[in-house]
């Protein structure tokens, strides 16, 4: 039993575990990974459930070696241990009392006699509470440097009663007490005059460069030129060869200034990559208005950051010395510091290339403090109605019903739809049995489910990438992704790996195959079409299928039309 978990978890990864795990953090981004990837694996389940029986008839003092814990008992605890007590959360040890209830009596027993090391279970309850999650740093930044700004120069007043000590000794504090302080000088504005609108393009350029330097960045940013772009479809296509985010701008004004914010200007810049969702009924009431914001009248955008329709740019605010506008930026692509961001300088006849610190940096010079909010992407999720269109024919005729195989027999129904298209499948020669993923395989697959639509979707990607879930649910216009259980229902599937090629199985059509567009590109991949074990490497039965061939096969079922995303960046 205890050979079922050996290196399942990396040793760099258990270390992080048992850190996250004492600190109360429980969804960090590599406990969601690492747990998705656990619960994917019909071994593990299987090895636990082995494990539950396995106490549950031969437990009956207890402990594997009778009254208190022994040999057998410290080998399959400490095995155990990264999966079970660092992975699982307390309502995942809840579905196997018996060996949670194993679990504790024996680490506690074998702690308390110096058998093993300290030992903790993610998301017990302790004094004090715990954490749920990290702080996010862009969040951090953005308020550290607001509190810096609130209290630059300030100065606690006396009071009354330190007053009353000084004079009464004899100081000036009588005189201090009818003193009026005198506000603080303005504050010169960093960036100094505006650049007129009607300057040249290279002087525009120029002011941009040497605003940057002020503020610590490139002194020689990139820029592309081109003719004057009115919107994102005129950008550019060279500009995403370059990698980074693309970005577009809008400038806006809501209609009665929000209750409580004093002195409230009504006008917000907003800056999202291309690809961002902008819902502005959803944006407007997270910030607090009651009325939606619109778009502003071109004269107001001229008067407050010098700049003319098609130019929207945060690179605006160095226009802005008497800080009408606030700035609202996407999180994710202020996320890292060295994240790249292209704007125009304000000239829609070019584009910049900025640092998202050094344009957050160059937005508190001018004397304001952004607002940070997660957008969600809208390329996957019109991919997603699309593929909904596209199956509309076929919700007028019956949905096909669902297969009532066993999984030998759903399995022979691949390999002979394979066999049909001239695809022989064979057992690899030589494997190598020490890796978690089998060497030389063209895929990783994941079995996701939205947890509010319940949406579900098969996941195809590279072997070496390595699937964030929330960055994934945004691309596919969800809320939150999580491994889904039914694969027998769906696609009449036991166990053994899950591929791409056993949707060919779910003949009802209810899951819509995602998969990286760069696994498209190749000449022919290597897809395991079943197994009964995917730990176990010596017995996988793979077939080289040309992905031309993928699509007609997959075509031919009553599933959504496939989704194609880049998980380069993942």
């Amino acid at each position: 039993a205890a050979g079922a978990f050996a290196g399942l978890v990396k040793p760099e990864d258990a270390a992080v575990l048992l850190l996250c795990a004492r600190l109360g953090a429980v969804d960090t981004e590599r406990q969601l990974r690492l747990r998705a990837e656990m619960t994917e694996r019909a071994d593990v389940l299987a090895a636990i459930r082995g494990v539950e029986a396995l106490l549950s008839t031969h437990a009956a003092d207890g402990f594997l070696d009778g009254a208190a814990p022994g040999a057998s008992d410290a080998e399959l605890a400490a095995a155990m241990y990264d999966v079970f007590a660092l992975l699982f959360k307390p309502a995942d040890r809840a579905k196997f009392p018996a060996v949670a209830q194993w679990f504790a009596s024996c680490t506690s027993r074998l702690q308390s006699g110096g058998l093993l090391g300290a030992a903790h279970c993610l998301a017990e309850k302790r004094a004090g509470g715990m954490v749920d999650c990290f702080a996010n740093s862009a969040y951090v930044r953005v308020n550290a440097d607001r509190a810096n700004d609130l209290n630059a120069n300030f100065k606690k007043k006396k009071t009354q009663r330190q007053l009353e000590k000084e004079a009464k000794a004899g100081g000036a504090g009588a005189a201090d007490a009818e003193k009026v302080e005198a506000p603080p000088a303005a504050e010169t504005f960093l960036f100094g005059a505006p650049v007129p609108a009607d300057a040249s393009n290279d002087d525009k350029i120029a002011a941009v460069k040497a605003a940057l330097v002020q503020v610590g960045g490139d002194a020689d940013p990139e820029v592309v030129t081109h003719p004057a772009a009115k919107g994102m479809a005129d950008m550019p296509a060279e500009l995403k060869e370059k990698g980074g985010f693309v970005c577009k701008n809008l400038f806006l004004k809501a209609k009665k200034p929000r209750k409580g914010v004093e002195s409230d200007s009504c006008l917000w810049l907003i800056s999202v990559p291309e690809e961002a969702k902008v819902n502005l009924k959803e944006v407007s009431k997270s910030l607090g208005y009651k009325d939606e914001l619109r778009q502003a009248k071109p004269d107001v955008m001229l008067e407050t950051l010098g700049l003319k329709p098609g130019g929207v740019t945060p690179f605006g605010v160095i226009n802005d010395s008497e800080v009408k506008v606030n700035v609202l930026l996407d999180q994710e692509m202020m996320s890292s510091p060295d994240n790249k961001l292209w704007f125009h300088p304000l000239t829609n006849e070019a584009t910049m290339q900025v640092s998202a610190d050094a344009l957050f940096k160059l937005i508190a010079a001018s004397r304001r403090v952004p607002t940070l909010m997660d957008f969600a992407r809208e390329d996957a999720a019109a991919a997603v109605n699309q593929a909904a269109e596209a199956t509309g024919a076929a919700d007028a005729k019956p949905a096909a019903p669902a297969l009532n195989l066993s999984h030998d027999e759903a399995q022979q129904r691949i390999w002979d739809r394979l066999k049909a298209a001239g695809i022989e499948t064979y057992r690899e020669e030589n494997p190598d049995l020490d890796v978690t993923r089998p060497t030389g395989h063209s895929t990783h697959n994941l079995f996701v489910k939205d947890k509010k639509t319940k949406k579900m979707f098969l996941v195809t990607v590279r072997q070496d990438t390595d699937v964030n879930m929330n960055d994934l649910a945004k691309k596919l216009g969800v809320k939150m992704l999580r491994m889904a259980s039914g694969a027998k229902e769906e696609f009449c599937h036991e166990r053994g790996c899950i591929t791409i090629l056993h949707l060919f199985n779910n003949t009802q059509g209810t899951i819509t195959p995602v998969i990286d567009s760069r696994l498209l590109a190749a000449d022919s991949l290597r897809i395991c079409t079943g197994c009964e074990n995917p730990l176990d490497h010596a017995q996988h039965n793979v077939v080289d299928i040309k992905p031309e061939t993928l699509r007609a096969i997959l075509a031919e079922t009553n599933g959504p039309a496939m989704i194609e995303l880049d998980f380069a960046e993942q």
